[in-house]
């Protein structure tokens, strides 16, 4: 994930009331990440053209906003875990940090997020509501709980001067109790198959102390015959 400058990602003082929205009706196909997609635009009117991306931010992560093309995440029973998404457009700089340009934020015609299920996931919808911040329009916020597990896919879309811009970013939900129960499976599993080797060493070891007994016997008794006759 490419972690993003705070420049024109902040979002408002106070949080709007939020409509609710529902599942999209298309089936996302089953793909493992998204999409961005690249365009040219003179942004300053100085006749030349640079090179910008559409894609989506997150602001998923305590450090702020970030662009991922998927990401994956376990939810316990009780818990909930929150996805915001927003359409975006940003450059990036020489060292390959993703920049937003929010001069875009107003030329973007219906930019808009929906969440879609991908082919296979029959999991109950999440909670999905509208999510604007200072500068980007068209976002979802998404609560997902351990009735939603699978692979989720936000489709972004938003049409600037005529061209239709689209995007994609995915997240991958997972029941976070059965991870620790297959991990104590996997760990106990672990400790019987190194006990197992451990048994069949040791009787490797019996096996070659008893043949060495022999040996040690069968050396022995010539000598104890040899005393005998001098």
């Amino acid at each position: 994930a490419a972690t993003v400058t705070p420049e024109g990602t902040e979002p408002p003082a106070s949080e709007p009331i939020r409509t609710q929205l529902p599942l999209s009706d298309d089936t996302a196909p089953a793909v493992n990440q998204g999409f961005t997609t690249a365009f040219t635009y003179d942004l300053d009117g100085d006749g030349t053209e640079e090179e910008y991306f559409f894609g989506t931010l997150h602001q998923n992560i305590p450090a702020g906003y970030q662009h991922t093309l998927s990401d994956s995440f376990g939810i316990a029973a009780g818990d909930m875990s929150e996805r915001t998404v927003f359409p975006c457009v940003w450059k990036t700089d020489a060292d390959g940090s993703i920049v937003p340009v929010p001069e875009f934020a107003e030329k973007l015609i219906q930019p808009q997020v929906k969440l879609q299920r991908t082919e296979g996931n029959e999991s109950p919808a999440p909670a999905i509501c509208e999510a604007d911040n200072s500068v980007w329009h068209g976002g979802v916020q998404v609560l997902f709980s351990i009735e939603n597990p699978g692979p989720w896919y936000y489709s972004a879309s938003a049409t600037l001067d005529g061209q239709t811009l689209t995007a994609a970013t995915m997240s991958h939900v997972f029941d976070f109790s059965r991870c620790l129960v297959t991990a104590k499976l996997e760990d106990t599993a672990a400790h019987v198959v190194a006990l197992s080797i451990l048994l069949l060493n040791l009787r490797k070891i019996q096996y070659a102390f008893l043949q060495f007994l022999d040996w040690l016997l069968g050396f022995l008794q010539p000598c104890e015959k040899l005393r005998a006759v001098q």
